[in-house]
């Protein structure tokens, strides 16, 4: 974290506006292959991962939420911020109704572009349960 790092003899007496421009990493989950965490710094979280086989750290960064999302670059479908790994090697996540429920109101013209299982969403309403996202990892 090189010059974002807390110093480690400060870190008793820092107070929390100290840590506005220091690096703070949290919800870390590993498999084989990568490892995915919450990277913590001036007031936002974001998604991050490091790919373990080619040693690189990728951020998702998204410049108006205040907690980044990988980005479907497929479908353009809503983001996605991974919550943990489970033991089938799936990333699970979930997203309130009424986003899913905004996204297909905003969105009509990418509808038929999905694949027909996230299709089925877009009678979803807007007070409906959450819905999980589960990404699987090769």
């Amino acid at each position: 974290m090189g010059e974002h790092s807390p110093p480690y003899e400060k870190k008793e007496i820092m107070e929390d506006d100290d840590y506005f421009n220091m690096y703070s990493v949290s919800n870390i989950d590993l498999n084989d292959n990568y490892v995915f965490f919450s990277l913590n710094y001036q007031g936002k979280t974001y998604s991050a991962y490091h790919d373990i086989k080619e040693n690189k750290t990728h951020l998702a960064y998204e410049r108006y939420e205040q907690i980044s999302s990988f980005q479907d670059d497929l479908n353009e479908f809503i983001p996605f911020s991974p919550q943990y790994i489970n033991d089938q090697n799936e990333l699970v996540s979930h997203v309130a109704a009424e986003k899913v429920y905004n996204w297909f109101k905003d969105n009509p013209d990418k509808i038929e572009s999905l694949p027909k299982s996230l299709q089925k969403l877009k009678n979803i309403d807007r007070e409906d349960n959450p819905v999980v996202m589960i990404v699987k990892l090769k």
